[in-house]
This record gives structure tokens, C-alpha cells and sequence, in this order.
């Protein structure tokens, strides 16, 4: 009886203490929830101002080919490029059209209001010249107030455009006027038709990142289509909508002899690409960026936070023959050299084309599992490495994954003693081949799931995860919940990682899950950008005690990565004749980065997977496991071994001494055919079809390709 009294005296004491700290944080978070009625208010519509009006636009700055003009009743902003005479228009559909658009969340409901109906009309607006440009404020609001309270919904967003360099830029600020707690900014689109077009020609296209790269063609599209693409993906603390990822912030479009590029310079990690293909109206691509703000069911969660999101896109404006999609991906990686995003030296010459090899460990299919299942042992990668190297292949990048537990930076025990890992190494650094430990700085399996009061909190104050199938054999479908480790946690765990592998040969780390980024609705609240800076901060850290390789790597991430792995080869959209899948992803990053495709042998055709290496560019990757059950599978060493050696050989003869050098164009030549130009370097014509194409007069085999120096 003594017993019981003191269990449930220590039962007691644990509920009181559970509901004080629930108390504390439910205090401390600084994230509303509201109920509302799910009806969606619109705004007033601005009365069309007259033609003559919207007509009154004056120059009022230039740079290189390009000319700004601004409209002092309208607020409207066009820009002239000069070597085609070509206008692009902000507002381009008249009096529908607006210069910023903005979705409000509060506790009546939705708002959508715009800078035209619910500022320009209340005449709540202001602008400022200066040399380059204009800053103009707008007061956006649901309806007129010249006395807002804390009741109303007023915010007040200043848009910066300015030239330089030859280049459009837009910065953007947002601020809550009336401090009205019970309302939010959910998303906010700034100058969303100045790439659009109407009446297209059959070469007018869309571009979007969506994956490696998409084009849409509008007048080939007979109905009216919408396109999206997240940047870097969904933020599972806020909701997870399963569209298009992308893992840079960039976009375009082109009509005629002109094209417009534009790379989000600050704020892609809360951006989605929109596009619209409407061959009977206004086909256009834009950049919204959603601010605070998640809706589940009838409940209402947004942050407190100040807003403090900086917004900054630059627009380049391309002509003539300059106008295509390659050109795109040239400005892109231009800007992304000035802004930081990536490296400004050249990758390094090479003797022959690295074959990335990655190596799965052990595999536990549910974190609730206390078994892990072994498909390749330290001694067993050892055997894999010197039978890759007895085929001839000298150049081999190892990524191993598997071998740390998760959330942890210890090794799992059942793979071989710190003997047989340390002979791994010793093998590995004598035969000059690259080996990774793979880690996830970010993201953990947790046993104990939702009551992991360490992980990264949603909106809705509860624990943030992701369902992904992570089964290394390319045929089990075991489905894990991974959760996000906190911001503050991160740059200590990265320590301990570095410090364990101080004194031994590893060539670096891979971050295995470069794909993620979440923001943090515990009582620090540390917002996705915020997280952003933090993961890309222990990029250098990681650097420094080797070299890294991301897997998927988001954009923030490549700067002092050598290399990325797994870039995406497809899109999410279908591909059709309106939708067309192209290497824009890879363009961008080739010469700067060592880019690696997704491995050949799990896709479906190895044949073509090989072309396609050979097309985009990637250098060619495999994925093997030493052991399995299913012994018939495709990632099995010893089924596959033979296709490695095969395709590796046809990828490393085509894109021999191509690493360091630029693709300058690609080109759908014929069905099926296509052709890649390294600048004055090279020209590799891939075919995929079973019989011998000719194009330009050179003559392609089946099912292959030809490279002409």
C-alpha cells in the first residue's frame, strides 16, 4: 500500500509539472489561433481610369538596353527594352491588374486585397524619385480609413524598383499599420504581371523550376492550365500542400524577340512560382511569397512576428537570340554569383568523369523498431570498392549512408567494430577514393513521436513531421516519420559530428537531407528564413573538416558544397506538348558545382537514364546494397555491377573534360533528339529513338549518342 501511495504521489507531482509546462509554452508561443466563417471576402473594384491616364507614363531612369518608366495616377511601372522596342507592363490588363496583390487571414475570414482597389482607389498611396527609380508606399487596406484602430485591417507595403547594372530590381516591405492582432499577411505577390503575354506565338514560353526545369507553351495548350513550384519544397510546420518543389528561386518568361529572367535574390525560401497557360487571355509567371499564415479546417494559426521579411527579386531582360532558355539559366547563374548563392571559382579539371556510388548501411523501416536490418557492412562496402576498382573506374565518390543512428552521432554497432571502419577509411584513402558519411542535420526518426517535445512545433502547436519512403532496395514501401530538430540544437550537433571523425581519413559529409527546410513554432519561433541561415551556416563549419556533398541540395546550401547529388532529372507535371521538361537546373549549376543525376539503375529504362546523364550533362550515379532479402531487385551489387560498369563507361567517354566548362545551349533538334553546347568546348547530340536520326547533317545512332569537339 506504502507503494502505491508514492507511485501515484510521483504520478501526481509529473501531471502538475506537465501542465505548468504546457502552460508555459502555450504563453510563450507567440503563434493566434482563431475560429472563423470559411467566407472569402473580396475586395471593392477601382473604377477604370480613363485610357489617356493610364497612358501617362513617364521615363524615369535607364541602364544599358533598358528604360523604367513610372505612371503618377496609376502607380503603374513599365520598363522599354530598347533593342526590340519591346514593353513590358506591370499592370498589363488595364483596369483588372495591380501592382501588388495580398491574401489577408484574420478571424472574419479571408481578404483579398491589391495595391489598386484597396490603396490607389482610396488615394492611400505615396511615391518618392530618386536617380534610379522610385519607392513607392501604398496603405492597403479593406476599405477607406483615415483613422485606422486596432480593429481594422491597414498594412502598409513599400515597394522599392529600381535599375542597375542593366537590371530591374525590386525590394519589398511589409508592415502591420493598425495592430490588429487577429489579422495576418498569408501571401504577397509584387508586380505579378510584368511577365506576361497575350495572343502567343507557338516559340512564346512559360519557364518554372520545376524540378530540373520546365517550359510551357501556352498557344499549344488548349485549355487553361495553372503551374506551381515551392521553393525548396513544403515547410511541414505550416501545412503540406504535395505540389512541384524546386531547390532555386528562379523563373521566366519569353514572347517574341524578348525575355524577361528573374532570380529571387532574397525571401525564395517562403516564394512559390505560379503560372497561368491561357492562349484565349493573359498568359504570365510570377513569384508569391507566403508571409505568416496556415488554415486547418476552421481554425485560423499565425504568427505574432514582426514583419520582417526582406523580399528582392532581379529581373533580366534578354533579346534576339539571346532570348531562350539556356540564356535564362546563364543570367540565373550570373546572379547567383553576385548574390553569394554560389561559388565564383570554377570547378576543377579533372582526368576522368567521377562515378558517385552510394552505399546504404543499415535500414530501420519504422523508428519504433528496436532492429536494424544490415544490407552492406563496413567489410562488405570494402569488397564492393575494390571490385568497382578491378573494373578500371578509378575516379569513385562514395556516399554511405546508413551508418550513423538516428538522431544521434554514433555509429550503428551491427555494421562492423571502429576496426573495420577505420580499415574502410585506410582502403578508401590509399586507392584516392572519395568517401562521404552520410548525415541529416535537420531531420531525425523519433521513437517517441509526438511526445518529442525536443522536435520543431507546427502552427497548431503540434510536433512537425514528414512521411517519406526512405527503403534503400528500390522495392520495399516502409513508410517513416521523420521530425525536425530545433534551430538552437543544430550547430551543436554538427560539433559533435566533425569531432568525431577529427582524427580519421573521411573525405566529408553528405547532408542527406538537404531537401528539407521548416520553420519553428516553439517558443523561440524561429521563422523558415531564420532556419535557413541556420542550416546554411554549418555548411562552412562542415567544409572545414572536409569536403560536402548535399543530397538534393537547396540553392542556400551549394555555396561550399562541392557537390550535389541526386539533382532532379523530371518535373511533377507531366510531360506533353505544352509542358517540356529541360536541363535548367543543371545548367545553372554546371561548371560551378559537380552535379551528380538521380541513380540509373532504379529508373525503368537504364538505357535512356544513360542518355539522359549524357544530355543534362550529370555525371552518372548508382545506388547499391550488398545484401537482400529480395535478391532479384536492381540495387542488389551483384545484379548490378555489370549495367554500372557499362553505363559508366558511355557517360564518362561523353562528357570527358566537360566539368569545369559552361552548357551554353540546349536544343530539342528532332523528336527524340537533342543537343547540349559547352561553349566553343564541345557539341553532344543525344538520340533516343531506336533508329539512326540525322540532324545538321551528322547522323546520331540509335540509342545513343555523338560528341563533336
Amino acid at each position: 500500500m506504502k507503494l502505491l501511495k508514492v507511485v501515484i504521489r510521483i504520478l501526481c507531482f509529473f501531471i502538475v509539472v506537465g501542465v505548468v509546462l504546457t502552460a508555459v509554452f502555450f504563453r510563450e508561443n507567440s503563434v493566434s489561433k482563431v475560429t472563423f466563417s470559411s467566407e472569402v471576402f473580396s475586395s471593392p473594384v477601382i473604377e477604370e481610369l480613363h485610357q489617356s491616364e493610364q497612358n501617362e507614363f513617364g521615363k524615369i531612369a535607364e541602364s544599358g538596353f533598358i528604360e523604367l518608366y513610372f505612371n503618377k495616377v496609376t502607380s503603374e511601372i513599365a520598363v522599354r527594352e530598347l533593342s526590340q522596342n519591346h514593353w513590358w507592363y506591370a499592370m498589363p490588363g488595364g483596369a483588372g491588374s495591380s501592382m501588388i496583390t495580398m491574401d489577408v487571414i484574420s478571424e472574419n475570414g479571408f481578404y483579398q486585397l491589391n495595391s489598386q482597389d484597396n490603396s490607389v482607389a482610396f488615394s492611400s498611396w505615396k511615391y518618392e524619385l530618386s536617380e534610379n527609380g522610385v519607392k513607392i508606399a501604398y496603405l492597403v487596406s479593406d476599405k477607406k480609413t483615415d483613422n485606422p484602430t486596432a480593429d481594422d485591417i491597414v498594412f502598409e507595403v513599400t515597394l522599392n524598383v529600381f535599375l542597375k547594372d542593366g537590371s530591374l530590381f525590386t525590394d519589398c516591405q511589409v508592415k502591420n499599420i493598425s495592430g490588429n492582432e487577429n489579422c495576418a499577411v498569408s501571401s504577397l505577390c509584387i508586380l505579378p504581371g510584368l511577365c506576361s503575354f497575350n495572343s502567343p506565338d507557338k516559340n512564346d514560353f512559360l519557364l518554372i523550376p520545376d524540378g530540373c526545369g520546365a517550359v510551357i507553351y501556352p498557344a499549344l495548350c488548349d485549355e487553361y492550365k495553372t503551374f506551381e513550384a515551392k521553393i525548396y519544397g513544403d515547410d511541414y510546420s505550416v501545412k503540406a500542400v504535395n505540389t512541384a518543389d524546386a531547390i532555386m528561386g528562379a523563373f521566366g518568361v519569353k514572347t517574341g524577340e524578348s525575355a524577361i529572367a528573374v532570380i529571387i535574390d532574397s525571401g525564395e525560401e517562403i516564394a512559390t512560382v505560379k503560372a497561368v497557360s491561357d492562349k484565349e487571355s493573359f498568359s504570365f509567371v510570377n513569384a508569391c511569397f507566403e508571409i505568416y499564415g496556415s488554415v486547418a479546417e476552421d481554425n485560423v494559426y499565425f504568427s505574432q512576428n514582426p514583419y520582417d521579411v526582406n523580399i528582392s527579386l532581379c529581373y533580366k531582360f534578354l533579346s534576339g537570340d539571346n532570348a531562350t532558355y539556356s540564356e535564362f539559366a546563364s543570367s540565373c547563374r550570373e546572379q547567383f554569383i553576385r548574390n553569394g548563392s554560389l561559388p565564383s571559382t570554377d570547378v576543377s579539371a579533372q582526368e576522368s568523369v567521377p562515378l558517385y556510388l552510394t552505399l546504404t548501411g543499415a535500414y530501420k523501416s519504422s523508428a519504433w523498431s528496436p532492429f536494424n536490418v544490415e544490407y552492406t557492412t563496413f567489410s562488405q562496402a570494402q569488397d564492393i570498392l575494390s571490385r568497382v576498382k578491378s573494373k578500371g573506374i578509378d575516379n569513385i565518390t562514395v556516399r554511405y549512408t546508413g551508418v550513423l543512428k538516428q538522431n544521434s552521432t554514433s555509429f550503428v554497432s551491427s555494421l562492423g567494430s571502429r576496426s573495420d571502419y577505420k580499415k574502410l577509411l585506410d582502403y578508401a584513402f590509399s586507392q584516392n577514393i572519395s568517401l562521404f558519411i552520410d548525415a541529416d542535420i535537420l531531420s531525425y526518426t523519433s521513437s517517441r513521436g509526438k511526445f518529442d517535445f525536443s522536435a520543431v512545433k507546427a502552427m497548431n502547436k503540434s510536433t512537425a513531421f514528414a512521411v517519406e519512403n526512405k527503403s534503400p532496395d528500390n522495392v520495399t514501401e516502409s513508410y517513416v516519420k521523420f521530425r525536425f530538430r530545433k534551430g538552437e540544437d543544430i550547430s551543436s550537433f554538427v560539433a559533435d559530428l566533425i569531432k568525431i571523425e577529427s582524427d580519421s581519413s573521411i573525405s566529408g559529409y553528405c547532408i542527406g537531407d538537404g531537401e528539407y527546410l521548416v520553420s519553428d513554432y516553439s517558443a523561440d519561433n524561429v521563422s523558415r528564413g531564420e532556419m535557413k541561415e541556420i542550416v546554411s551556416a554549418q555548411i562552412p563549419a562542415l567544409s572545414n573538416a572536409g569536403t560536402v556533398m548535399a543530397d538534393k541540395g537547396n540553392m542556400y546550401m551549394l555555396k561550399n558544397s562541392a557537390t550535389v547529388i541526386n539533382i532532379p532529372m523530371a518535373t511533377y507535371y507531366d510531360e506533353s506538348e505544352y509542358c517540356v521538361a529541360i536541363p535548367f537546373v543543371q545548367s545553372v549549376l554546371h561548371g560551378r558545382v559537380a552535379v551528380a543525376g538521380m541513380p540509373i539503375n532504379t529508373q525503368q529504362d537504364m538505357t535512356s537514364a544513360t542518355l539522359q546523364c549524357i544530355e543534362y550533362g550529370v555525371c552518372p550515379s548508382f545506388t547499391a546494397v550488398y545484401s537482400d532479402k529480395n535478391q532479384k531487385n536492381n540495387v542488389l551489387f551483384d545484379n548490378v555491377v555489370n549495367d554500372l560498369v557499362d553505363c559508366y563507361g558511355i557517360v564518362g567517354d561523353a562528357l570527358l573534360g566537360l566539368e569545369s566548362e559552361r552548357i551554353t545551349a540546349h536544343d530539342r533538334m528532332a523528336d527524340g533528339v537533342y543537343l547540349t553546347t559547352y561553349g566553343d568546348t564541345a557539341k553532344i547530340y543525344v538520340n533516343y529513338n531506336d533508329i539512326p536520326s540525322t540532324v545538321s547533317g551528322v547522323t546520331i545512332p540509335a540509342k545513343s549518342y555523338l560528341r563533336i569537339d
